[in-house]
Formats: structure tokens, C-alpha cells, sequence
């Protein structure tokens, strides 16, 4: 398993974490498709399913499709040509903010987000926000829709690295398996938590 596929999905996930998945749990069932852009990865485009805290990330990388499984703290970096999936605690990344927003102003406010203002993004009014949080030292903006109360763009700084995130084509209240969320039978799991403590949230 070549080392730059796993910075693949944890670059990914990390554009997830700081700026989706605590929008993403006000609704019972989400999907969208997700853009992330960095100088090191370039652009990473991903379809994500969400519903109520657990999720779902399909990608291409590097030639070979990947899959991504969040739930319960714990994530899954899993190669269906392989059969083989890489496990990683990210318990300590999912509370940034408060433990469990309400809403989207309840975490903004619990992150001591401040306004900027208003902007247009292909057309969908958006309050714009700096955020900083203080245990990773992540910091930029975010511009949430304010029809829909979910973001559409997020840039952020981390560890030195600029991550742009947009999200489109977002459909709410969709039906999504349970089974979605789940390895399939047989998948031969490689815990990397003790190889690579604090990997996804620290810089």
C-alpha cells in the first residue's frame, strides 16, 4: 500500500472534518459531492453520503478506487481491488467544537466564528465566517448557504497547508442503506492508530 495514498485520505477526511461532518449531522441523510484542493495533493474530487453521524467518501487515487468509512470515532481507509482496509481512531478530531450542535449557529458559535459578511457562490447567498480552532491551530473561512444552513466553500490553513473545499450538488433527506457504512465481509483490517498517532487532526 503506497504511502501517498493514505496522506490521499487523510488530506481528504481532514477537508471533511473541518468543515462538513458536525453541518452534515443536522440532517437524518445527506449527500453531495466534495472538491478538495491542496498544493501538495492538487484536486481530490470525492462523493460523500451522510447519515446522522456516520459516513461514506468514494474517490479515485491514484489510479484506484478508494473508499472512506467514518463512524463511531473510528475511520476506514478501504481498497476494494485489494479486499484490504488501513483503521484509524479520529475520535479526537470529531469535537472540535462543541460536543453535539444543534445547529449550525450553535457550533459556529462554539468555535467563536466571526462574521464577515455576505457572498454570492454560483449564485446561492452565503454568510461568510473566520474560524480558528485552538487545539490544532486550523484557521480561515467558511461560507454557509444560508437557504439550506450547510457550507458551500471552506478554505483552510493547516499545518502550513491551504486546503480549499467546495460542496455541490448537495441532495438532504435522501434514503441511504445502513449498509453503506460497513466493510464487506472478509476484509483484511490494518490498524494504523499506533503507527501514526495524531496523524489527522495534528499539525
Amino acid at each position: 500500500m503506497k504511502k501517498g495514498l493514505v496522506v490521499l485520505g487523510v488530506l481528504t477526511i481532514m477537508g471533511f472534518f473541518l468543515s462538513g461532518l458536525l453541518f452534515a449531522q443536522q440532517a437524518s441523510s445527506i449527500s453531495y459531492d466534495q472538491i478538495v484542493t491542496s498544493p501538495t495533493q492538487g484536486t481530490i474530487t470525492s462523493k460523500v453520503w451522510v447519515k446522522g453521524e456516520k459516513m461514506r467518501i468514494e474517490q479515485m487515487a491514484q489510479g484506484q478506487k478508494m473508499v472512506t468509512l467514518m463512524k463511531e470515532g473510528t475511520m476506514y481507509l478501504y481498497y476494494p481491488a485489494q479486499k484490504m482496509a488501513m483503521k484509524m481512531d479520529v475520535s479526537a478530531g470529531a469535537g472540535q467544537g462543541s460536543e453535539n450542535p444543534k445547529d449550525t449557529m450553535e457550533y459556529l458559535k462554539s468555535i467563536e466564528a466571526r462574521p464577515l459578511g455576505q457572498e454570492r457562490i454560483e449564485g446561492k447567498l452565503c454568510d461568510v465566517y473566520q474560524i480558528t480552532y485552538p487545539q490544532t491551530g486550523a484557521r480561515g473561512k467558511i461560507w454557509v448557504w444560508r437557504e439550506k444552513n450547510f457550507p458551500l466553500k471552506s478554505v483552510m490553513t493547516v499545518g502550513g497547508e491551504t486546503i480549499t473545499t467546495r460542496y455541490r450538488n448537495i441532495q438532504m433527506g435522501i434514503n441511504i442503506p445502513d449498509s453503506y457504512f460497513e466493510l464487506p465481509p472478509g476484509t483484511q483490517i490494518t490498524d494504523m492508530s499506533q503507527m501514526m498517532p495524531g496523524l489527522i487532526l495534528q499539525e
